[in-house]
């Protein structure tokens, strides 16, 4: 989260709803955050202290924070990790637990 001019805020109006994957539809939006894992912790520390609960995944050719705002819509901020989704699309696919 190097550029200091990057900002993203959520708010809470009314009653958070409870998240419920039915298929077809938005399910998160994404945020590319930066090239490095030192990024992502940056984003992670952030987030935790400010209450929000985060999932970390890694996608091979990205790094990924899960969570949800306070509507309980998905967001993920994300780091690149690797070009190779170019030549190998499927590999965007990949879904493994991340170790910050």
């Amino acid at each position: 989260m190097q550029d200091s001019k990057t900002r993203v805020a959520a708010f809470a109006f009314g009653k958070p709803r409870v998240h419920i994957w039915r298929g077809a539809g938005l399910d998160h939006v994404a945020f590319n955050i930066g090239t490095s894992l030192d990024e992502l912790r940056e984003a992670r520390t952030k987030l935790e202290a400010a209450g929000v609960s985060t999932t970390p995944i890694d996608h091979e050719v990205t790094k990924s924070l899960y969570f949800q705002d306070p509507d309980g819509n998905g967001i993920e901020v994300y780091v690149d990790a690797s070009q190779a989704w170019r030549s190998e699309p499927q590999r965007v696919a990949q879904v493994m637990p991340l170790q910050l």
